[in-house]
């Protein structure tokens, strides 16, 4: 993929879990962690050590030697790109053979990585089994009267013989020596009575098949799903879901897996020791909340090491203490190669440092390192402990990290093109949070950024996404939206009078508008118009010598229907005539494939902005952009990108070379060393906060419009809706025509008694799933009542805020410095400067006088009386030794020289520009994120009101009257059902209680579902939702329950059943689904998660909507037809979408999960429209991210 592709400023952006979560991609084992460009040979260490330690070492050279050697001056160090540090990465890992394997249960791997290549057992289905509802008969005995047998627990006890026969549901194992399955709509019951329903009374009757049946009819294979012996899961496979359903449904409870690397967290800070009272300790707290969240959201389960303070013995305690537990240590603070804790690492551990440098923004100082510690293999990665890197090198560096370790190297991040807005660049490629989302009526996503340039860790709280963006250069200091500018030139003739002259215009400008919204939505670009009256050629020559300069980059194109011969001529005297031979190509092509549609045509370049005389009728400008849109893209790209290799083509399994930026001072000076990047200067640079803010998207403020509380009124709000239309959003409730009238449906109960119970039931009417929705919004909000209860913060993640929460304070809470180096008075300009001991403890009681100085370091906070920051750089040390570093002996007094004279508040950032006290920082009715629980903790945050989660069980309705085991056919299929509704509900925050099964006889499903609604508020069921089937007249004569729909127009799902009651005088809800494994993971996505967010907080999760085109063929069906498919986002193309991948193989439905990310929506069946073929359709599928 083009990294970056200038002509749509399409940005690469990595996706987090939210949104679009993580795609699994499997690919072969034999390259699982290889990296042709970046093998052992290429690693450059540090040191010469051997990788070895133990305790004795710390005796083998005096203290003294070692703390001279640790207080040296270091050896600058080289900075790589991130897709070497990446690589230098799984190497080290992959080379020191880390991986080990374990044996676990099935139930408990869930989000665990294979060890070997998994294998089926046996046939799935295990035996012949109904696809249909009916009778199960030999198809030799052709039409005529069978006999029907009396049902039994298990059909593989019941022999059909001729003559005879025995009623089967769909998914029933097919009785011995029946061959094929009747459908009801061919037989006749003979001597039935209208109204009795035989199928479902436990007696013997007759029936006359009206058409004889062939052989196998209606009749599923055993092993069409899987295959005994058949590979089912690849080694180094992530297991969720779907994985779980298939293991469970081929009968594999115990399953090898990889090993968890264990990690512990350790901060270094500059206070001596840890206490609630520490000016720095709420930033350090934060980061450890922000990254035991985030590790424990990815399956790793930290150990707190706690603070160690900024001291030679107490760091080198802490670690030996945590290397004693942990596999991979994460330290945060003083990584920066200008402290002490890599010289602790080398010096006392015999570390390898493999690097320590990195070419990214922020995360420049994050150092990876490995030891032998007591004969074990222990890494380690140190970082700043700015709160705004943290989660970025998390992301990027320490997942990576834990991942290969852990053999899941298959857990890529999505990356996707997406347009987005003007944004500053840096010196280094940066890493930038942002909030990708996709609207209906656009193929491409748009990322949207706070405009404030100080709340970095505010953007980690609002994004799903991070975007990479190139490193600055002379020739691209900044990126630029598509800009296009309409220019409408006409004269006025002199016999036109006022009134026809204004039409004309406003004529223009209507036709300008809707030319303007094609090119907004179809090629991402930002829309001017500008008429240009009593135009002349001179006049059009300086206004496009003027427009070319103010917005160089943009697309000019004069439409109209006035001056083309006055408009060509004119652009030709002013377009470049020598351009690149590349750029010439297509300037050519365009100008001829113009032709088609414009007079007289001419395109070309100036000032590095493409020129295009579209003048004539509007809808030829239309056609053309329509025609040639991507080609006027591909000249904006070569024309803005001089330089080839500034942006180049990224090869898969490629390692970048290191880009080198240690020859700037200012760049190379602890730029992001411990909180600097949070501690951002400028921030009394009121002109460049604003020039910021109007770079920014102006929807920005709309799309976080931070007052999302929804409203609690039952009614709807006609002017919200108005304007916030989203004809296309299927959970906007408020547009559904259809009323739920709840009256009317308990009075229809009253008629129905135990009398019915075995009567024919008219079939429940169909809604759509937009509808299905819709009504269950409705009937939460007119009968669910919700409670709030306090946590603490810690335990939060997942859970939705009661009331709004405001900060207690400001943060930072005091001033802060942004750099490495001196506090000192900014009015002593340059000369002399005492440097005082380093106290720590007592540093805010210093107060500066004009002569001294105080060492201080990024995020430490500004003693009393300093007005500036003087960076290491523009100092220099009197009569220091050569070698010593001064900076960090605490215990020393020297002076300096100040080089430069600082300006007022220069290197120092105050206090609350991040958060200022009593300021929202998170409003009601919100979900709480890993973002959100560091935000908290930095705001002081102990405890937060959330509201209480409802309760939700499983019960599975078959043929057994006892829990199945194994040797149970359709045992195995329904704890495939209920091990993906589990394990689906628990990565979404829900804890289901498992009911089991219970058998299909009515006393007994009354039974059992009395006592799940004693202890739950939602009751999923699953099996024999039918309309034919019991369950539902079971829920309307023992309950009273309200069915408020029984059917879903949508293949699978069409028996989903949702349904109400009050028991022990409280409302209690029923969501019924079918047994079928291919229909349950669907019907949870779409239907049950839906459901208990809107019970949790009266809003359901947005599910994220993806436009997409398909690549491989589809089948339609009558219904609305829901299939999964996998999404793709190819890096070798430019395509703002992605493709969908199915796989077309009949029956293998759990395969289809199992490799599928999303679920694509295809319309239904037409005679017009039977199927479609690849590529010939664009669908909007609903990312699941499994």
């Amino acid at each position: 993929m083009i990294s970056l592709k200038k002509n749509q400023q399409v940005i690469k952006t990595l996706l987090t879990y939210l949104i679009l979560n993580e795609s699994e991609t499997n690919r072969d084992s034999s390259n699982e962690y290889s990296c042709n460009e970046c093998n052992s040979n290429e690693i450059s260490y540090n040191n010469d050590s051997d990788d070895s330690y133990d305790n004795s070492t710390l005796y083998d050279t005096s203290k003294e030697e070692m703390e001279n050697r640790i207080y040296k001056k270091q050896k600058q160090s080289v900075m790589i790109s991130v897709e070497k540090a990446i690589c230098i990465i799984q190497n080290t890992v992959c080379d020191n053979d880390y991986i080990r394997e374990k044996i676990m249960k099935t139930n408990d791997t869930y989000g665990r990585i294979t060890a070997k290549n998994i294998y089926s057992p046996i046939n799935v289905p295990p035996c012949k089994t109904s696809t249909k509802r009916g009778y199960a008969v030999l198809a030799s005995d052709g039409k005529g009267v069978r006999k029907v047998l009396k049902a039994h627990a298990t059909c593989d006890k019941i022999s059909v013989v001729p003559g005879t026969c025995v009623r089967v549901r769909s998914g029933d194992p097919i009785p011995n020596g029946a061959n094929t399955v009747v459908t009801p709509e061919n037989i006749k019951i003979l001597d039935e009575c209208n109204d009795d329903d035989y199928f479902n009374i436990d007696k013997e009757y007759e029936i006359e098949i009206l058409v004889a049946p062939e052989i196998n009819e209606n009749i599923r294979n055993a092993g069409d799903e899987i295959k005994c012996s058949q590979l089912i899961i690849k080694k180094f496979t992530c297991l969720g879901p779907p994985e779980l359903g298939i293991l469970t449904l081929c009968s594999l409870d115990i399953i090898p897996v990889t090993e968890l690397p264990s990690v512990g967290l350790l901060s270094i800070s500059n206070e001596l020791e840890e206490s609630e009272n520490l000016t720095l300790g709420y930033i350090y707290e934060s980061n450890r909340v922000t990254l035991t969240s985030l590790l424990k959201k990815n399956g790793y389960d930290p150990v707190d090491f706690g603070i160690s303070a900024y001291k030679l013995n107490a760091i080198t305690k802490k670690i030996e203490d945590a290397l004693d537990e942990v596999d991979v240590l994460v330290i945060m603070g003083h990584s920066n190669d200008k402290d002490i804790l890599q010289s602790i690492l080398r010096e006392y551990f015999n570390a390898i440092i493999y690097f320590d440098l990195l070419n990214m923004k922020p995360g420049k100082s994050t150092t990876f390192a490995s030891c032998t510690y007591n004969y074990k293999k222990k890494f380690f990665l140190c970082m700043s402990a700015n709160p705004a890197t943290v989660p970025i090198v998390a992301h990027i560096v320490l997942l990576p990290l834990l991942n290969t370790m852990h053999g899941n190297f298959f857990k890529l991040p999505i990356i996707l093109q997406t347009c987005m807005n003007n944004h500053e660049l840096h010196l280094r490629p940066k890493f930038s949070w942002t909030t990708v989302r996709w609207a209906e009526e656009e193929m491409f996503p748009r990322a949207y950024c706070l405009k404030n340039r100080h709340q970095d860790i505010i953007k980690y709280q609002k994004a799903n996404a991070l975007l990479m963006l190139p490193p600055r250069t002379w020739q691209v200091p900044k990126i630029y939206s598509n800009n296009f500018i309409l220019i409408i030139p006409y004269v006025v003739r002199r016999d036109c009078n006022d009134q026809l002259a204004s039409g004309q215009i406003k004529d223009g400008l209507n036709e300008a508008t809707v030319l303007g919204k094609y090119i907004s939505r179809n090629l991402a670009g930002i829309v001017n118009v500008i008429q240009l009256a009593k135009c002349d050629k001179k006049k059009i020559k300086v206004d496009l010598t003027f427009l070319s300069t103010q917005y160089s980059g943009s697309t000019i194109l004069l439409i109209g229907d006035t001056l083309s011969d006055v408009v060509h001529d004119a652009i030709e005297e002013v377009i470049n005539k020598n351009v690149r031979i590349d750029i010439n190509m297509l300037i050519s092509s365009l100008t001829q494939g113009l032709e088609c549609f414009i007079n007289r045509p001419i395109c070309g370049i100036l000032n590095r902005s493409l020129i295009i005389n579209m003048c004539g009728p509007y809808i030829n400008a239309q056609q053309s952009l329509e025609a040639f849109g991507n080609t006027i893209l591909d000249i904006l790209c070569l024309i803005s990108n001089p330089d080839e290799h500034i942006f180049d083509i990224k090869k898969e399994d490629s390692c970048v070379e290191p880009y080198n930026n240690n020859n700037g001072n200012n760049d190379s000076n602890n730029d992001d060393n411990s909180a600097e990047e949070f501690y951002t200067n400028n921030c009394n640079d009121d002109n460049s906060v604003d020039q910021y803010e109007n770079n920014c998207n102006d929807d920005f403020d709309s799309f976080y419009n931070d007052d999302p509380k929804p409203s609690t009124s039952k009614t709807n709000d006609k002017t919200n809706d108005n304007t916030n239309d989203n004809t296309n959003d299927v959970h906007d409730f408020d547009k559904m025509p259809m009323e739920v009238s709840f009256e009317e449906e308990e009075q229809s109960l009253k008629t129905l008694s135990i009398d019915n119970f075995y009567k024919k039931q008219e079939e429940s009417k169909m809604v759509s799933l937009e509808e299905a929705q819709n009504i269950m919004k409705t009937v939460v909000y007119k009968y669910y009542k919700r409670y709030a209860e306090t946590i603490q913060t810690n335990d939060a993640y997942g859970r939705v805020i009661a009331e709004d929460i405001y900060s207690s304070v400001n943060v930072p809470r005091c001033c802060v410095s942004t750099k490495h180096g001196y506090a000192v008075l900014a009015s002593d300009g340059e000369g002399v400067r005492k440097v005082l001991k380093a106290n720590l403890m007592l540093i805010k009681k210093i107060s500066i006088v004009p002569g001294i100085c105080i060492r201080v370091r990024s995020g430490d906070p500004i003693p009393d009386g300093a007005t500036a920051v003087v960076k290491s750089v523009n100092t220099r040390v009197i009569d220091e030794h050569d070698d010593d570093n001064y900076f960090n002996i605490d215990n020393m007094e020297y002076e300096i020289v100040v080089l430069v004279a600082p300006k007022e508040g220069e290197n120092i950032r105050k206090a609350g520009c991040e958060i200022k006290s009593n300021e929202v920082i998170k409003y009601s009715y919100n979900r709480i994120k890993t973002a959100d629980l560091g935000i908290l903790t930095l705001c002081d945050i102990d405890s937060i009101s959330v509201l209480k989660l409802p309760s939700v069980g499983l019960l599975c309705i078959g043929y057994d009257v006892l829990r199945p085991g194994n040797t149970s056919t359709l045992g195995r299929v329904y704890d495939c059902n209920k091990i993906i509704v589990s394990s689906l509900l628990k990565k979404n925050g829900y804890d289901p209680v498992d009911f089991g099964i219970s058998a299909y006889e009515s006393n007994v499903m009354k039974y059992r579902i009395k006592d799940a609604l004693e202890k739950v508020d939602l009751l999923v069921i699953i099996g024999r939702t039918n309309d034919k089937d019991t369950l539902k007249r079971t829920l309307k004569i023992y309950f009273d329950a309200n069915i408020h729909f029984g059917g879903v127009n949508m293949k699978p799902g069409k028996s989903t059943t949702f349904a109400t009651c009050t028991f022990n005088e409280k409302r209690k809800f029923f969501l019924c689904m079918s047994a079928n494994p291919a229909t349950v993971p669907i019907i949870t996505h779409v239907l049950l998660l839906p459901l208990l967010d809107i019970l949790h907080s009266e809003s359901d999760t947005n599910i994220l909507k993806i436009p997409t085109r398909i690549k491989t063929p589809h089948d339609l069906h009558p219904r609305p037809k829901l299939s999964w498919t996998s999404l793709e986002w190819s890096e070798k193309t430019v395509d703002m979408y992605p493709s969908a991948h199915s796989i077309n193989v009949e029956h293998q439905h759990m395969t289809k999960y199992q490799f599928g990310n999303a679920l694509l929506m295809l319309p239904k069946h037409t005679p017009e429209v039977p199927k479609l073929d690849a590529n010939s359709a664009f669908l909007t599928a609903m990312f699941t991210g499994n």
